[in-house]
C-alpha cells in the first residue's frame, strides 16, 4: 500500500489554487527524491489532468510522450498510438482547447444546462469564444 503522508499543507495550498476562479500558477522545486512527482500525481489524482514528465532525451522523443498523454486525456480508448502533434505549439494549443472545452462544461454544469445537449453546447460556446477573441485581435 503506498501512503501519502506530510505533504498536507502543499496540498491544501494547491486546491486552494486549483478552485480559484483567477489564474494560478505553482512552482513545484526541491532538492531529488523529495517528493516533487508523488505530490503532483496525489494532488491530480482525482481531477483531469494531462501528467507527462519529461526525460533527457531528443525533443522529438518529449514531444511523442506529450502527445501521447494529451491524446489519451481526449480519447482513453484510442487505437491509433502513432499520432504525434507537429511540434509543441500546436500540441500547447491542443492543450488550451481542452481547458477551454473543460471550463465551458463546468459553467455548464454549474447553472444546469441540459446535459442531453451539453456536447453541442460546449462546441457552440467554445466556437463563439475563437470567433469573438480572433475579432478582438483584428481590431
Amino acid at each position: 500500500m503506498n501512503e501519502f503522508i506530510g505533504r498536507e499543507i502543499e496540498l491544501k495550498n494547491l486546491n486552494n489554487m486549483y478552485k480559484s476562479d483567477k489564474f494560478e500558477m505553482a512552482v513545484i522545486y526541491g532538492r531529488r527524491r523529495v517528493g516533487k512527482t508523488s505530490l503532483i500525481k496525489q494532488f491530480i489524482s482525482n481531477k483531469p489532468a494531462i501528467y507527462v514528465q519529461g526525460v533527457e532525451a531528443t525533443a522529438e522523443t518529449n514531444l511523442r510522450f506529450l502527445s501521447n498523454a494529451i491524446l489519451d486525456f481526449e480519447e482513453p480508448e484510442r487505437v491509433n498510438r502513432h499520432k504525434t502533434f507537429y511540434d509543441f505549439a500546436e500540441a500547447f494549443e491542443e492543450v488550451q482547447d481542452i481547458a477551454n472545452k473543460q471550463a465551458v462544461k463546468h459553467l455548464l454544469r454549474k447553472y444546469g444546462y441540459p446535459p442531453d445537449i451539453a456536447p453541442k453546447a460546449v462546441d457552440t460556446v467554445v466556437s463563439q469564444a475563437e470567433r469573438l477573441a480572433s475579432n478582438e485581435f483584428e481590431d
